[in-house]
């Protein structure tokens, strides 16, 4: 009973990011119902959006056939922008209602990723999503992307509320808190997606580390994830090319019913 909790919390969690950007753009297109632009947007957006909400799904109907706790990543080659795009988008509704200043920053080139795109992703959202809940109104959201050798590196940089040396050491644990010393409903949260990303990304063969000065310094999270091998833009990008059973999360712990944070 304990494993269907906490998976069934880790579950509802992901689905909540791109269902307010689906919400938002349909909020946009009743706004602006006679501006084709925007009407081509938001429809794109709530495509693309569906689709990533109908993939989770996809996966968590898999998963559930097995019985097991645990996620099957599929690695193909892939362009690591269109991702990152997807995943800003997912996160809209958020940064909108925060008013954060979000940048970018990417290669010139394209970056090529072996690993799978949709758990890639999933990494993407939480940090990004646990960036806009911890920085104030008005405050910025950075996202930098990097090679390092044969590694990628993505950084996710904010300048919000920060974190203490005894908040680092357990961010990612699940179910964990990462905020002491600003204990408010504003702040409140299950403690759900940084254990995924920690989950996700050793999966890949990656490491993820966070940092802060304190509070009120903001925080940085630094993913390293191996490119694996040499994409060539000559050949057709594969698909489903390695699986890889990793634990959804390392401790098994009941979820909270409330799943309202």
């Amino acid at each position: 009973m304990e494993s269907s909790a906490h998976t069934l919390a880790i579950f509802a969690h992901e689905l909540r990011e791109p269902l307010g950007s689906i919400l938002l753009a349909a909020r946009a297109l009743h706004e602006d119902a006679n501006d084709p632009v925007t009407h081509r947007e938001m429809s794109d957006l709530i495509e693309r959006q569906g689709r990533y909400l109908g993939r989770l799904i996809d996966e968590a109907l898999k998963n559930s056939r097995r019985g097991s706790d645990q996620l099957c990543l599929h690695k193909e080659w892939f362009d690591l922008a269109p991702v990152i795009e997807s995943a800003a988008e997912a996160v809209a509704s958020l940064m909108k209602r925060n008013r954060h200043r979000f940048d970018v920053s990417l290669p010139s080139q394209p970056l090529y990723l072996m690993a799978d795109p949709l758990r890639v992703q999933q990494v993407l959202v939480n940090l990004l999503a646990n960036a806009a809940k911890y920085t104030p109104t008005g405050g910025s959201v950075h996202l930098g992307v990097k090679t390092y050798g044969e590694d990628v590196i993505i950084e996710v940089r904010d300048n919000g509320i920060g974190m203490v040396q005894s908040a680092l050491e357990r961010v990612f644990d699940l179910f964990a808190q990462g905020v002491e010393g600003a204990r408010s409903a504003e702040y409140s949260g299950l403690g759900v997606g940084l254990a995924l990303v920690k989950s996700l990304v050793e999966g890949h063969g990656g490491v993820v580390r966070a940092s802060s000065d304190g509070l009120g310094a903001g925080s940085s999270f630094v993913v390293r994830l191996p490119v694996i091998g040499e994409f060539e833009p000559t050949r057709p990008l594969p698909t489903a090319t390695v699986k890889r059973n990793i634990p959804l999360v390392e401790c098994c712990v009941s979820a909270s019913p409330m799943l309202d944070a």
